[in-house]
């Protein structure tokens, strides 16, 4: 067997001990919501599985709804590390602007601590339905008005919001109405994104020294996407690496899992049917053993991380002047 796979199945079975216990079911929110709260979403790996009579998870978020009248609300979607105090640091700055917030949870409930050295467990696909199961829930709650609800997400959280943000794969989900608006933070943007549509405003913020996600193929998808109706932004700051808006001092993960070949062999496009596969057709990442195989054929391992002063002062106001625009 392969070294790469070994290690996959290493992880696998270490982050497998632990179970999951769930809570009560909420199936619509009150004035009263607080806290951890308990919903169910649709387990899906590709986007076909949503067509596909797919079963069903309890998973969890933390709601935070601040005084006051509220501006609207922001799901969160954490990185390969689950969710974290730089999680926690934005959502009480959002608080702080009348923003409620709901701090996902994607990975505790599927039984995961982490996918940095293994990301085929869980994938966006399957966390853009957790993020529209939490859209849909937000909007039962009676201070939260329905077309007032975006996302912000980080890494695989990051790429997560890239997802939702496109008109074609909110379809194959049956999402309600599009999000307010996305802020992606360093996503990886391996998916081809010529003649997509934006059902949703897209802000991607990545740094110009990110080996783990690395900021071309963002520009690139940015730019596909962006049109007079609804916009897609890019801002890439000057020696800035993965993880710029945390505290972190810079390291250098020598495990971690990456892909940076955006050659036909490597770079993915969604099919009609909603089969994510390279653009040569030798590979697909449709389910967990052909991803795999995508990973040996074109996953690398090491990557840089750290917080960068700069950069997350710049990106905070960003975000800020991106907010205010959909939620004045």
């Amino acid at each position: 067997m392969p070294s790469f796979v070994r290690l996959f199945l290493a992880v696998f079975l270490l982050q497998s001990c632990t179970t999951y216990e769930p809570g009560a079911l909420s199936a619509e929110l009150s004035t009263e919501t607080k806290g951890r709260v308990f919903f169910e979403t649709l387990d899906i790996y590709d986007f076909p599985d949503f067509a596909a009579s797919p079963q069903t998870r309890t998973i969890h978020g933390d709601l935070t709804v601040p005084d006051g009248t509220l501006r609207g609300a922001v799901i969160l979607s954490h990185g390969s590390g689950g969710p974290g105090n730089l999680h926690r640091r934005w959502a009480r700055w959002l608080n702080e602007q009348g923003i409620a917030t709901f701090l996902l949870d994607h990975f505790s409930p599927r039984n995961v601590g982490s996918t940095i050295r293994d990301q085929i467990r869980i994938t966006e696909q399957g966390m853009m339905a957790d993020v529209i199961a939490a859209q849909r829930l937000l909007a039962t709650h009676p201070a939260i008005p329905a077309d007032r609800i975006g996302h912000m997400g980080w890494s695989k959280g990051g790429s997560t919001g890239v997802l939702a943000a496109i008109e074609r794969f909110g379809a194959f989900a049956g999402q309600d109405q599009p999000l307010a608006f996305i802020a992606a933070f360093y996503p990886f943007c391996g998916l081809d994104m010529s003649g997509e549509a934006l059902a949703a405003p897209l802000l991607v913020m990545i740094g110009d020294q990110d080996d783990w996600t690395p900021p071309g193929p963002c520009v690139t998808a940015v730019k596909a996407l962006n049109s007079p109706a609804i916009p897609a932004e890019v801002e890439v700051y000057p020696g800035a690496v993965h993880g710029f808006d945390s505290t972190s001092q810079g390291y250098e993960d020598p495990s971690a899992v990456t892909v940076r070949d955006v050659s036909a062999k490597c770079l993915l496009r969604t099919a009609g049917d909603g089969t994510t596969r390279t653009l040569d057709g030798k590979n697909d990442v449709a389910t967990l053993s052909s991803r795999i195989a995508y990973l040996r054929a074109c996953g690398v391992r090491g990557v840089k991380y750290g917080g960068n002063a700069s950069a997350r002062a710049a990106s905070q106001a960003r975000v800020k002047a991106w907010i205010d625009l959909y939620f004045p």
